[in-house]
């Protein structure tokens, strides 16, 4: 819904005299946005949209610099150690959480310190089935005698590390065969009945599940996505013990964090207070709501006093939790 100029002065009021005072030092300077992959991806995409409505709200121009590297450590590094002026921001890779719990040599960033203006959006990962797969539903996979087999890119990455951590969490006997270069090689091998299953982002899985070269069986998420509301949830499946709630509980976090937007330490407050209410004011922008959708990347906004909280939930994991993740990178 629009926000109006009339709200947006209320916010300031409602946030306190510090982000009013963070308003006026935006106005004709130059900002730098980081995208940590290159030009053309999904990550770039928001990120050029973002800077598009930010130097809108901010008048303000905002640059987008693309610092590739080391699946993305290297630009959020230099984002870490840019001068703490509210001037460089950064859109930050659901995948450097990983790096940072498992202590990946490279990785100078805290992502705890860093101040967090808002989530441009996040995606539900789908388990789907092949049509040559024998198990249709979440019980006959898991009661299954054989291993349930799955395709998947490699080691390391976001899809491999939360399904590891789901497959902990509910006690699934599952093998993941890796190497394959990217979706629609999985997506092959799975309707060839190579292997009996894939995840992904509901997104990719939609048009081979309307195809019927996929089955759907569960979702993962805080909440069913809309677009496949008759999935149920893993946690909607089974009943979990402690140790398992942990678990799921941490795959579901790490899948939140999605595309967020975030300063580096040591920001005045005044200043991100007011980058978090223009954030929270583009993203409630019907303009820029309907130009994420053309570019097929719609908005799944949460502001950034909720990621930051995500943020700290998932850094309060416990130790197993951590090493479990440090195993599967």
């Amino acid at each position: 819904m629009l926000v109006s100029m009339a709200t947006f002065f209320i916010c300031l009021t409602c946030s306190g005299v510090s982000a009013e005072e963070g308003k006026d030092f935006f106005k004709g300077k130059t900002m730098k946005l980081i995208v940590p992959y290159s030009v053309g991806g999904g990550y770039d995409t928001y990120g050029r949209l973002a800077a598009r409505y930010l130097a809108k709200y901010l008048q303000c121009t905002v640059i987008v610099k693309n610092i590739t590297g080391a699946g993305g450590v290297v630009g959020i590094n230099q984002l870490y150690s840019s001068k703490p002026n509210g001037l460089t921001l950064g859109l930050i890779p659901s995948g450097l959480f990983y790096g940072q719990i498992g202590k990946i040599k490279g990785v100078n960033y805290d992502l705890m310190k860093m101040d967090w203006l808002g989530r441009l959006s996040a995606e539900n990962h789908i388990w789907v089935v092949g049509p040559k797969c024998p198990y249709k539903d979440f019980q006959s996979i898991k009661d299954a005698k054989n291993k349930f087999i799955i395709a998947m890119t490699g080691k390391g990455g976001e899809m491999y590390v939360t399904s590891a951590l789901v497959a902990s969490a509910v006690g699934l006997d599952w093998k993941v065969v890796t190497g394959y270069p990217g979706g629609s090689e999985i997506n092959l091998a799975m309707i060839k009945g190579d292997v009996c299953g894939s995840t992904g982002g509901v997104n990719s899985k939609i048009p081979l599940i309307e195809n019927g070269d996929a089955v759907p069986v569960f979702q993962m998420g805080k909440k069913r996505d809309p677009a496949i509301s008759g999935i149920p949830l893993t946690t909607e499946l089974t009943q979990l013990d402690e140790k398992g709630k942990k678990l799921m509980d941490a795959s579901i976090n790490l899948l939140e964090t999605g595309r967020a937007l975030a300063l580096p330490p040591g920001v005045p407050s005044e200043r991100v207070a007011y980058l978090r209410i223009v954030l929270d004011r583009a993203a409630a922008d019907p303009a820029m709501q309907q130009d994420g959708i053309k570019v097929g990347r719609p908005l799944n906004y949460l502001p950034g006093k909720e990621m930051a909280e995500i943020v700290k939930q998932i850094f309060s994991m416990d130790e197993e939790t951590r090493n479990l993740i440090a195993k599967n990178l």
